[in-house]
């Protein structure tokens, strides 16, 4: 929670080192092998709020590789799903060479947890870093807009249409819905603020 809240909306250096602090304290402090890897998940999702993406993206891959380790019935106790997705949505915007990855990641998570609008969305952005894949983009962004009319999501989805040349107009409206609903530079993250600031800054 304390991570999450970090790499919502960013308090500043001295906080963050709090929280990375607090984390190591706890690591140490435990034996607890569930516990351990919670906190590793959190250390990587504070990594990714301090812009430090390869050490993110290192400590997903190492956490990963823990739950695979554990039995099948433990391993389905863990945040395996979620590890997964902020993976694959950094090696799409921090690692686009290795996206086929990112993709791979997030459609093992689809077949088997189901095409929760999270998951949806981040292989979206998968498909539009790909390249070619634009009308996947649009079919995952739909599916995901239908469970959650979410200001990110529509964002993806103007990107998606930003890529299609033929229908490019077909990105105004979500741009202007995403505007209605107030959507800010601290609502995407800070990889994606390039493609932000071409389509939400006049034109």
């Amino acid at each position: 929670l304390m991570t999450g809240a970090v790499r919502s909306r960013p308090l500043g250096a001295v906080a963050e080192k709090k929280v990375g602090d607090w984390l190591d304290a706890k690591a140490k402090a435990t034996a607890n092998p569930f516990e351990q890897l919670v906190l590793q998940g959190c250390q990587a999702e504070l990594y990714d709020a301090r812009k430090r993406y390869d050490d993110a993206i290192k400590t997903y891959e190492a956490v990963l590789d823990r739950v695979k380790a554990l039995p099948p019935a433990d391993q389905r106790k863990t945040q395996a799903d979620t590890y997964k997705n902020n993976l694959a949505m950094l090696l799409a915007l921090h690692r686009p060479a290795d996206v086929d990855r990112g993709i791979a990641l997030m459609t093992e998570v689809i077949a088997v947890r189901g095409p929760a609008a999270a998951y949806l969305d981040t292989r979206a952005v998968c498909f539009l870093v790909k390249g070619g894949r634009t009308a996947e983009a649009v079919e995952d962004l739909k599916l995901a807009l239908v469970q959650q009319h979410a200001a990110g999501y529509l964002f993806h989805m103007a990107w998606a249409y930003d890529q299609d040349v033929a229908n490019r107009a077909r990105r105004e409206p979500f741009l202007a819905e995403a505007q209605r609903l107030g959507i800010t530079p601290a609502d995407v993250h800070p990889l994606e603020l390039r493609k932000f600031n071409e389509l939400f800054l006049p034109r």
